[in-house]
């Protein structure tokens, strides 16, 4: 029996459209698919952080893959699950993908990888009484010394720190030395508690987790890295397909093209890069020794004005951390530096009190006929304090671009160079303002917060360069250049008598030299 001609076309043609439609709807469900991930404590990769009244997930890693995922069309789903359950679900296929992954042979079973997108670099921390303890000079010598000592050392549950670490801890005679926790906090916790001696993380992490504890003085990175590989993303292979990679390694090629991707390194891991390097003790040594220079000016205006052991206070309070407070309320730093930690009204108080302390023995020993003026030495003091003052407002510089990088102010080469003149010469500017004096030599000629503005643009592209790389070593390099750099421009400009080239001709004689801040 023939098919009447009218029919076949009609049938035809609803095949067609049936196919289209399925093509169309699987096409939709690939473009539109919810992946299920998950995360763990694990800052600066991943972690809560208030935001107003709720706790959003943030991180480098969760940003990371949500943006690639999102230029492939796709979205992900985290819930918070211990990192070896986590990977106990990927091989079942409950789970889609794990952020944050080494790739090795027995994950390779049961994952597809997708390209390096960063690289991690674990260390062994001790406390820092401890830190001279393991004497080394490669991973083995380490491992070796760390076996010896008998040091109970601390492991996170799946985590793989490299194949040197797998033989230690799976050694029987280091079994009853070894303990796991679930996160790498855990860890923190023990070691500082006496619980355990050591642990291994990656340098980021811990960085990051002692910073926000506050505790970066009381521990120790051995200088010698226990293991550095590529970091990927799994896709398990019940759940996915390699054109999820694919597409996924499309999407990381696309974010880097954009910038997007450096970018996201210098939001989340330049401020720990950062952090390890100003807190060590030469900077905060600067910080201080700056602090107490900005200080005494406030001090020797209070004298020469004859204001009370309060108007010193606040003189002296201005210069030393105004500048702070105002950069911090601009940039929306919570909680203020000076809120955080009191080491700073502890310095300008002890300062103003030791300021008034020496003016009463000056006038005692003048009414009895001791005292006597001393040129040269008097010369002495003024280039000693100017050195020092000099020496405040270089790191005040760093200190300003830091924040700048902290709070994620963008673009960095414009709120860099601005905070950090805030910080370095916005105090002086707030004090003379409260002083009413109509002679500001910052806002009139001086060149003094130039100095700042020139340095911390320059230290700011440094860090706009160095988000893609990363390396802990060329930014305290970085750093340290900003400071020599900051320190010579300010000791050249003293010296020479350098003006502002922007200030008028008929500008007031410089009052800078003679009253700096």
């Amino acid at each position: 029996m023939r098919t009447l001609p009218g029919i076949r076309c009609v049938l035809s043609l609803v095949v067609s459209v049936l196919a289209l439609a399925a093509t169309t709807t699987q096409g939709a469900q690939e473009k539109g698919r919810e992946l299920r991930g998950g995360w763990y404590r694990w800052d600066p990769y991943q972690f809560e952080e208030n935001r107003g009244p709720l706790r959003e997930l943030r991180g480098l890693d969760i940003q990371m893959v949500t943006r690639i995922l999102a230029e492939t069309g796709s979205t992900v789903s985290y819930e918070q699950i211990d990192w070896i359950e986590h990977q106990q679900q990927i091989k079942n296929g409950e789970r889609d993908i794990a952020a944050g992954a080494y790739k090795t042979a027995e994950r390779e079973e049961y994952a597809w990888f997708s390209h390096p997108y960063r690289t991690e670099t674990d260390v062994l921390v001790t406390r820092r009484a401890d830190q001279d303890r393991l004497p080394a000079s490669n991973v083995k010598d380490l491992l070796a010394a760390l076996s010896a000592s008998g040091m109970r050392v601390g492991l996170v549950s799946g985590f793989f720190y490299g194949p040197d670490v797998k033989a230690f801890a799976l050694d029987p005679a280091n079994a009853d030395r070894i303990f796991y926790a679930d996160t790498d906090n855990t860890n923190l916790s023990r070691l500082l508690k006496g619980e355990i001696d050591a642990f291994i993380a990656d340098r980021l992490v811990v960085a990051a987790v002692a910073w926000r504890a506050g505790v970066q003085r009381q521990i120790s990175q051995h200088k010698i890295p226990v293991f550095a590989a590529d970091i990927h993303v799994m896709f398990g292979k019940k759940s996915t397909t390699p054109r999820d990679v694919e597409a996924f390694n499309l999407g990381l090629q696309q974010l880097k093209a954009s910038g997007e991707y450096d970018m996201i390194l210098r939001h989340y891991a330049m401020p720990v890069l950062l952090a390890i390097t100003v807190q060590r003790t030469w900077f905060h040594l600067f910080d201080i020794v700056g602090t107490v220079a900005f200080a005494i000016s406030g001090v020797l205006l209070a004298r020469r004005e004859h204001y009370d052991i309060f108007g010193a206070f606040v003189l002296a309070s201005l210069p030393a951390v105004g500048g702070g407070v105002l950069r911090d309320l601009i940039s929306g730093r919570s909680p203020l530096a000076v809120v955080a930690s009191p080491i700073y009204l502890y310095v300008i108080l002890a300062t103003v009190l030791a300021g008034a302390l020496a003016y009463k023995v000056t006038d005692y020993l003048g009414k009895r006929g001791v005292a006597s003026d001393s040129v040269q030495g008097v010369q002495l003091s003024s280039n000693i304090y100017l050195f020092f003052d000099a020496v405040g407002l270089s790191a005040f510089t760093v200190i300003g671009v830091v924040v700048a990088v902290e709070q994620q102010c963008e673009p960095l080469w414009l709120w860099g160079p601005l905070l950090a003149a805030l910080t370095g010469a916005g105090g002086g500017i707030i004090r003379d303002v409260v002083r009413a004096d109509s002679n500001n030599s910052n806002l009139k000629g001086s060149f003094y917060p130039e100095v700042a503005v020139l340095w911390g643009f320059l230290f700011s592209l440094f860090l706009i360069w160095e988000a893609g790389r990363l390396n802990l070593t060329e930014v305290w390099l970085g750093v340290v250049a900003t400071i020599l750099g900051a320190l010579a421009t300010r000791l050249l400009v003293m010296r020479f008598g350098l003006r502002s080239p922007l200030m008028a001709a008929t500008a007031p004689p410089d009052r800078q030299d003679q009253n700096p801040r």
